[in-house]
Parts: structure tokens; C-alpha cells; sequence
């Protein structure tokens, strides 16, 4: 009996989403908060102008507007801790109303998926077919490059919900990701 190799390849699904966003000022666009997953840490990746838009500005809210498409790069990971760079955004974010020595801890843990945002130029929302003078940017429509690790993030399958203290009182925020799934 002859065996023939075979090859675990998949149609590339592209999803529009809302979640944890900002505004980047190198795209000039709403993209997905950079962040890193490694052995359950959530993190934040400070490239781009992150740090300087959205730490070092004390109250910068997540914007809930995510102005480009994602693709699916990896299965699902559980968030048991965040780490350092993001809970120096939640203390930024929440200045003046979160205690001095509040912990920010995970309070209820979130599932989150790896994905990639895929150049808005290529690929829209506003039909099936695109007709322009310009080539897609690439194969996999994405965009970005080393300095910001190809655009990748994780989105939220499952919110994530952390606690934090206000005037002494416990206060939650939770995290999440809608996916627009045509």
C-alpha cells in the first residue's frame, strides 16, 4: 500500500474585529493593542509609539475600533497573569482613581488567540472584489516587519477580567475582542 504525505494547510479566514485598540501614529489607523502571550503572561509589546501614546499620557482609554482585519495564527492560550508593561498601562489608564499600591490581578482568566492584522489596502469591507492599480503588499496581505513583529497580537476568545482597588473598593475591568464573522 502506497502512503502519500500529507500537508495541514487551511483556508486563510480573514475576521474583522473590535478590541483593545489605539491609535498609531505610524499608520495614522486604529490598530489591536501589540500585545504578548508567554506561559500564560499577557503582555504589552512597547513598539511602535505605544508607550509614549498610551503610558506615558496618563487616562488614554482603549479605543474599541480596530481599523484592520485579522487572520487566525495559532490556537487558543490561557491568560493566568499579566505582566509588567500591561499593568503599567492600567495604572496609567486609571491615574487618579486606582490606589497607590493596588494590585492588578487576574480575576477571572481569559482565552486569547494569536493573530495577524492584514493591510486594510488590501483587503476590505466594503465588497467581495478589489480593483486597484496597486499590488497587494504580499501573499498573506499582511503588514508590518520585524521592528513590529509583522503586525501579530492576541485577540480575546474569552474576556479577560482583572481586579483592581479604587478609593479601597474592588474594581473590574474586563478585556475583550468581537469578531465580525460575515
Amino acid at each position: 500500500m502506497r502512503q502519500y504525505a500529507q500537508t495541514k494547510t487551511a483556508l486563510t479566514k480573514f475576521t474583522l474585529v473590535d478590541g483593545p485598540s489605539y491609535n498609531s501614529s505610524s499608520l495614522g489607523r486604529d490598530i489591536l493593542f501589540p500585545f504578548t502571550w508567554n506561559n500564560g503572561t499577557l503582555d504589552i509589546n512597547l513598539i511602535d509609539d505605544f508607550q509614549e501614546r498610551m503610558i506615558d499620557i496618563s487616562g488614554m482609554s482603549p479605543s474599541d475600533e480596530c481599523d484592520f482585519a485579522v487572520r487566525q495564527m495559532g490556537g487558543p492560550r490561557v491568560v493566568r497573569a499579566i505582566g509588567n508593561n500591561f499593568k503599567n498601562y492600567i495604572r496609567s489608564w486609571r491615574e487618579g482613581t486606582i490606589d497607590d499600591n493596588s494590585p492588578i490581578d487576574v480575576y477571572i482568566q481569559g482565552v486569547v488567540m494569536k493573530v495577524q492584522m492584514v493591510n486594510p489596502i488590501d483587503l476590505n469591507d466594503s465588497g467581495v472584489a478589489r480593483v486597484s492599480t496597486e499590488a497587494p503588499t504580499s501573499n498573506n496581505y499582511t503588514v508590518g516587519g520585524p521592528s513590529n513583529k509583522y503586525r501579530t497580537s492576541y485577540c480575546f476568545q474569552q474576556p479577560l477580567t482583572l481586579r483592581i482597588r479604587e478609593s479601597g473598593v474592588p474594581t473590574y475591568i474586563t478585556f475583550r475582542t468581537s469578531f465580525d464573522e460575515d
